[in-house]
């Protein structure tokens, strides 16, 4: 099967990952089959990842993960774990989980918000849309009433709070029905002196951050590196890291599928 980071990228997701998230996990059976969406209630002024060690690391009398994947405010999607995670606690049966088995059943999205009124931002909810869309075409399901809120799985809880999960639902049906978005380029089609249409779709992923102001057109200049290496700057490369020549992960976290 598809490496689930690179399946989400190519749902046009911003994807990011916390160290060791290929094998943490409680020590439990885990077959995902359905979604549940959580909000995470961190504080509004915490930043775009304000949760991101209590849901590795967990809280006092319940040990993490606590989700599968963390939604920034931002929309960018961290995965945490891939193993069991203690999300779902007591609920159910809904849309075909077992009652008492969500974590065994559901991955489980933290979303960060405040859960008191604060106001979802677009890109994370665009996000929420499309994360939901892209778990349930990895997991080979079309049936959108497997996406459903925490709220919807117990009467105890309230979250996603500020959402309507039939609206959500429905907005989760669209971008599952539109499929995946990311645009595909290619290593050995980006570089000083190569003229092509990847360059041009990298060019336009420059602009849109800030980092490029020439022609858009489909020849790699000069200025094109100069900007592609400010860009690496910008994620923390330095040194030869940051030469303006283009890598697999910071075409990805432009948004890209890359293949060599």
């Amino acid at each position: 099967m598809t490496n689930i980071v690179d399946h989400l990228r190519k749902w046009g997701l911003v994807v990011e990952t916390k160290a060791g998230y290929e094998n943490r996990g409680r020590p439990y059976a885990f077959k995902p089959r359905g979604v549940l969406c959580h909000h995470t209630a961190s504080g509004s002024s915490s930043g775009n990842f304000g949760s991101e060690t209590t849901v590795t690391n967990g809280r006092p009398g319940l040990p993490g993960p606590l989700c599968q994947f963390l939604l920034g405010r931002d929309g960018t999607v961290k995965v945490i774990a891939l193993g069991y995670a203690n999300h779902a606690g007591y609920g159910g049966p809904h849309a075909g989980i077992p009652e008492n088995q969500g974590n065994t059943y559901l991955y489980g999205i933290e979303a960060e918000n405040n859960g008191l009124g604060e106001r979802w931002s677009e890109a994370e909810l665009n996000a929420y849309y499309r994360l939901c869309a892209a778990l349930l075409d990895y997991m080979g399901i079309s049936d959108v009433n497997r996406v459903f809120g925490h709220k919807e799985w117990t009467s105890r809880k309230i979250d996603p709070a500020g959402i309507n999960m039939d609206q959500f639902r429905a907005e989760v049906a669209k971008a599952l029905k539109a499929g995946p978005s990311v645009k595909t380029v290619r290593l050995s089609r980006l570089g000083q002196g190569k003229n092509n249409l990847d360059v041009k779709r990298v060019k336009h992923r420059l602009r849109k951050k800030g980092f490029y102001k020439g022609a858009i057109n489909k020849r790699w200049t000069k200025e094109v590196t100069k900007a592609y290496a400010e860009y690496q700057r910008s994620l923390g490369y330095k040194g030869d890291n940051a030469d303006g020549v283009p890598g697999k992960t910071s075409l990805q976290k432009l948004g890209f599928n890359v293949v060599a």
